[in-house]
């Protein structure tokens, strides 16, 4: 497998001149094996761009700062018939967008999932955590330097959470705090 990914010919196309209007604002298909990517109503700085196979191999992986190219083209003709699944991350949020590539046919599905990263804060022995959950059960774990759980909140469904967590009884040190919402988790070191 890890012959062809690196044998894999992915190339990639800068565009300047494109309007919004013309793309979607995620991923859309251009040509038999074109993918178009538009970020340019995201306001991040910085995105990581990744195509993963439906093992969640990843077979490509973009690290860029938003600049002025925020249209970029992929040619993915030499990627097997398959499902393949395109996550766009930068600091507050993974969007997610299902790729098919069928009879050498790439085709973008026009649902993009939205996953929203917990804000986290230290404050002395307090943090702080906000997050858009969009209905989603959401949990809460706190682990020590060992992985060993040392506090768990499991909220149920929630729209958005805000909570603020005391970890006075905590001997300092590093911690790390997983969020789980819905399906998804997100992970955060914390040291206080």
């Amino acid at each position: 497998m890890k012959n062809l990914i690196l044998s894999l010919s992915f190339v990639l196309v800068s565009v300047f001149n494109l309007s919004a209007k013309e793309m979607p604002t995620l991923a859309n298909t251009y040509g038999e094996n074109i993918l178009g990517l538009d970020l340019s109503k995201w306001n991040a700085s910085k995105v990581n761009v990744r195509l993963t196979d439906e093992l969640g191999q990843v077979l490509v992986t973009e690290n860029f700062d938003m600049g002025v190219k925020k249209i970029r083209l992929y040619n993915l003709k030499n990627l097997s018939d398959g499902n393949y699944s395109l996550k766009v991350e930068d600091d507050q949020k993974i969007a997610t967008q299902a790729v098919e590539i069928t009879n050498g046919v790439v085709l973008a599905n026009e649902n993009i999932s939205y996953v929203y990263k917990p804000n986290v804060k230290v404050q002395g022995t307090s943090v702080k955590l906000n997050l858009l959950s969009l209905g989603n059960k959401v949990t809460v774990s706190i682990l020590d330097k060992e992985n060993t759980l040392v506090y768990e909140d499991k909220m149920g469904v929630q729209n958005s959470v805000a909570k603020q967590y005391n970890l006075m009884n905590l001997p300092s040190g590093k911690y790390t705090i997983l969020v789980e919402s819905g399906v998804n988790t997100v992970s955060k070191e914390i040291n206080f």
